[in-house]
């Protein structure tokens, strides 16, 4: 299999960090996003994945959508326990917050995009609203933290993976956006999670040698009494 990325995507961050956890054969392969038309993916956009199987018609080989690589990844063989649960109802609750995180990294890339061109929807009004679509939806995840470390169930699932890649590109791209500020107890996971060795591994911003200073997601706290009980900050947002 062939993952092609870029590594400022935080869609591609999020399998490249799957791929990792899961320790799965898979050749990452380094693409200029604005060569779309030297891509196999035909609507120009990265990441997609080829598959490579012979058994396969070559119009099955092309996966595209991270949403659908991750649950393509997800299913292929590994001694590693399953990030997307196979319970209906955990399974479509974790689907659901890797969408709203895929919203926020959406919301914050329509802006960086603005900023780049002449663009006449961009005005301060449309600025706001794309803001006010992030930080909603970090009030909303900011209250799932309450009763557990992980957002869906008690250990990582592709939801956390998500969510850690997507604020970590606000960060990356719009480090303006104070969303800290109405997430406290996300902040204080976010901060955690983020020196996992996958996430250290995969960040834009770090060389490659920078990767021996990380730890193992196993190594990631457990989570304080304020971070399971949730405290008046934390509360006054939800």
């Amino acid at each position: 299999m062939k993952l092609f990325f870029t590594p400022t995507s935080p869609y591609a961050r999020k399998l490249r960090v799957l791929i990792r956890q899961k320790q799965l054969q898979v050749t990452e392969v380094l693409v200029n996003p604005w060569q779309g038309d030297k891509l196999d993916n035909p609507l120009g956009k990265i990441p997609y994945l080829l598959q490579e199987n012979p058994q396969l018609p070559e119009a099955a080989q092309l996966l595209v959508d991270s949403r659908v690589i991750t649950q393509y990844l997800d299913q292929q063989p590994s001694d590693h326990s399953l990030l997307i649960p196979e319970e209906n109802a955990m399974r479509f609750q974790v689907l659901s917050i890797e969408a709203m995180a895929d919203g926020i990294a959406d919301a914050t890339a329509a802006m960086v995009m603005a900023m780049r061109v002449d663009s006449e929807f961009a005005s301060e009004k449309w600025f706001d609203w794309q803001q006010q679509k992030i930080i909603k939806t970090i009030e909303w995840l900011d209250h799932q933290l309450q009763d557990s470390f992980w957002l869906v169930g008690d250990q990582m699932t592709v939801a956390d993976v998500a969510l850690v890649c997507a604020l970590d590109f606000i960060n990356f791209r719009r480090p303006d956006i104070s969303w800290q500020q109405h997430g406290p107890s996300l902040h204080e996971w976010f901060d955690c999670c983020l020196k996992a060795k996958h996430f250290v591994d995969t960040d834009p911003r770090l060389a490659d040698w920078l990767s021996d200073k990380a730890i193992c997601l196993s190594q990631i706290p457990s989570p304080t009494n304020n971070q399971a009980s949730g405290n008046g900050d934390s509360e006054s947002t939800s």
